[in-house]
């Protein structure tokens, strides 16, 4: 599989929120992760193509250490189209600060078989932790530290980094060969006690690339 990774950025103004996603590919999968403040609630996210976002229930949670709200969504086998002809929007309940954070997921992964979040971790590693019910799950990790993550970074074992940028957004990814209960545990230099760790597994394809190509563009906080 291939893992796509754009940063969208954030905004602290309007309580709506749109980015533009490059080239997707018939059957890729969008998720979309949002770090927003306290008190705030997410009340839509579509997409020019109508693709429908549906919560990742485990991503949906509040850190304590730090008061931010975490929400995931995701959209699952959406139509192929070209870079800049598909635009996400997010709405808000109100004005605020937002983060939001979207990957694609190419090589036709298929339907979410669970997920799992570390919200509220007291100390490096985090550990977020699923079960999974398939035997080929593809089971993609998000690390976000958004106080600062220093080298050197690790995805935990089995999973591979893929891409980081320069404010701390890392993801990682394994594919696993029977099911089971898996945890995403990565770790970094100075990682903070309070940076969540979130992990997914998507229904993999039956032929998987040995490797995968990242692109990515930067964020910030």
């Amino acid at each position: 599989m291939t893992v796509r990774f754009s940063s969208a950025g954030h905004n602290q103004y309007p309580a709506l929120y749109t980015y533009t996603l490059p080239t997707q590919a018939q059957g890729d999968t969008v998720i979309v992760l949002i770090n927003i403040d306290v008190g705030f609630t997410i009340t839509a996210i579509t997409d020019t193509n109508n693709n429908t976002y549906n919560p990742i229930t485990a991503w949906t949670g509040t850190n304590t250490a730090q008061p931010r709200l975490f929400f995931g969504y995701v959209a699952s086998n959406v139509p192929a189209a070209n870079s800049g002809d598909n635009t996400i929007t997010i709405t808000c309940t109100s004005t605020g600060y937002i983060l939001w954070d979207v990957f694609i997921i190419t090589g036709n992964p298929g339907a979410v078989d669970g997920s799992g979040a570390d919200l509220n971790p007291t100390s490096s590693p985090e550990a977020a932790v699923l079960t999974t019910t398939n035997a080929d799950d593809y089971l993609f990790g998000v690390i976000n530290g958004w106080s600062g993550l220093g080298n050197p970074i690790t995805m935990g074992a089995n999973f591979t980094l893929e891409a980081d940028d320069t404010y701390n957004f890392y993801c990682g990814d394994w594919t696993v060969t029977s099911a089971g209960t898996y945890t995403f545990a990565p770790t970094s230099g100075t990682s903070p006690p309070h940076t969540p760790a979130f992990v997914l597994a998507l229904v993999a394809s039956t032929s998987t690339p040995a490797s995968s190509n990242v692109i990515m563009d930067s964020c910030n906080f």
